[in-house]
């Protein structure tokens, strides 16, 4: 946004404190130093049409029902494996509506890889012709499309990154899958914190990620789906 948090002076002071355990929620902690109250108004993220394209506002006034999937994160041991985003759209396919798929490059490849499964499945399946879509928009929308898509759906899910911590512009709630290696509530998305999905191992497994999270993926697609089924 123009600048950074490192040349300015009360964000200096404020990464160089020691933060105490329990953590709170670094938008709180926050907020407590510059001495703001927001009770319970939350001013959220205002649109306005002409940054949205075109296409974008036409595809959001037919979306039924739709759940926001993001598969990426910056570090490999933080990603959920494909497999599980997969059980999770086809259970939201067959019992909800639409899919959202959101990102950057690479996670345009995951979800390219996750729509060509569902379209297999779907062939196989009583849902051949059923009128729920998917749509992958993976780099291909700015920051406030991005956005506007995740308030004109119902729900979300996604690893702990950036696209989660957008949903807090909006009213629509995000399921998070962290790897226990995360502080617990500090980077929690700051109006879903009722929804954050952790591991509870405490050591390095044998799984094939980088660095093991300590292990993400003992998180089934299925407790991913008992969160969602909360929200919608």
């Amino acid at each position: 946004y123009g600048f950074s948090v490192n040349t300015i002076k009360i964000f200096q002071n404020s990464f160089a404190q020691k933060i105490p355990y329990p953590y709170d929620n670094e938008v709180n902690r926050n907020l407590k130093m510059f001495d703001i109250k927001l009770g319970n108004n939350i001013k959220l993220f205002e649109f306005h049409n002409n940054n949205i394209s075109k296409k974008i506002l036409e595809i959001s006034q037919t979306l039924d029902n739709a759940l926001v999937i993001a598969t990426g994160a910056k570090i490999k041991s933080k990603k959920w494996a494909q497999n599980n985003f997969f059980e999770i759209a086809k259970l939201w396919l067959k019992n909800k509506g639409d899919i959202v798929f959101i990102g950057n490059k690479g996670d345009g490849d995951d979800a390219d890889i996750i729509i060509s499964k569902l379209k297999e499945w779907q062939m196989r399946t009583e849902l051949m012709f059923e009128t729920n879509k998917v749509y992958n928009f993976c780099n291909q929308t700015t920051l406030d499309e991005t956005i506007f898509l995740i308030k004109k759906s119902t729900a979300m899910i996604a690893n702990d990154s950036g696209p989660a911590h957008l949903s807090s512009f909006t009213d629509t709630k995000v399921v998070t899958v962290q790897a226990s290696q995360d502080f617990r509530l500090k980077w929690d998305p700051y109006l879903s914190t009722n929804f954050v999905l952790r591991p509870k191992r405490k050591s390095i497994c044998k799984c094939n990620t980088d660095s093991c999270g300590y292990c993400i993926n003992d998180i089934q697609y299925n407790d991913g789906w008992i969160k969602l089924k909360e929200l919608s």
